[in-house]
């Protein structure tokens, strides 16, 4: 049995796996609950910080008897290369969605956006060459940065947004969020049209769904939450 984790800025998303995924799961950094069962492999992808890296590979080694290998960024893997010139800079999240990307679309160019914290989108030619790809904040990272950055703007908790605009404060940020991210996903088309317009776009993270809605009446539009994961087999992996 190997477990996969997929650890980010604040939860980690896991994942049992044998010759199918056998349980998974969500859990938070901070005080994370892992599955009571054996396994003789540990696979992560990490944004988190080298530290906390560290800390959970003890931990983890620890409890389940075996080594984590954390998977790294390379020029080339598995038909996909690098669009970075300094491969350390790119997050591992990213270079795994592509690795899962282009295994799925089996040589077709692809749009793959990664929607948690900060949102990404990353483009993927049908010969493996990643070509670039676009970093803006998340759809949590909008509300919070209004909180962090004005004086005059204060909410206890994220309300429901509204079709025509809130009537409160904490209304009109969500509200002002949606707005935003339905303008991402016309942006992610208009990009598609210039790109390649057969393109498939592979939307994932933790506000996949939330994207997804906006893009669900398209062609060629997936909602795929664990496309970091999957591209954890393909990727060079290696220990702290």
């Amino acid at each position: 049995m190997r477990l996969e984790l997929d650890i980010g800025n604040s939860r980690v998303k896991w994942r049992l796996f044998s010759d199918a995924v056998e349980h998974e799961g969500v859990t938070s950094l901070i005080d994370p609950q892992w599955p009571e069962t054996a396994v003789d492999a540990i696979w992560i992808s990490s944004v988190a910080a080298s530290e906390v890296n560290e800390a959970l590979s003890v931990e983890l080694g620890r409890r389940y008897g075996c080594t984590p290998e954390f998977a790294r960024v390379s020029k080339q893997c598995a038909g996909v290369r690098c669009g970075y010139d300094d491969t350390s800079r790119l997050g591992v999240d990213r270079w795994l969605v592509l690795l899962a990307a282009f295994k799925r679309e089996q040589g077709a160019s692809a749009i793959v956006v990664d929607a948690g914290s900060a949102l990404t989108i990353d483009l993927l030619a049908a010969n493996g060459q990643h070509t670039g790809g676009f970093i803006t904040p998340g759809y949590r990272m909008l509300q919070s940065a209004l909180l962090g950055q004005t004086a005059n703007i204060r909410f206890e908790q994220e309300a429901q947004a509204q079709p025509f605009g809130g009537v409160d404060t904490a209304g009109c940020v969500s509200s002002g969020a949606e707005l935003v991210f339905a303008g991402v996903a016309h942006s992610i088309l208009t990009l598609r049209t210039e790109f390649n317009e057969q393109a498939s776009i592979l939307i994932t993270g933790g506000d996949a769904a939330k994207l997804f809605e906006n893009l669900k009446s398209e062609p060629r539009v997936e909602c795929l939450p664990n496309l970091v994961l999957d591209g954890l087999s393909l990727a060079e992996r290696a220990t702290l």
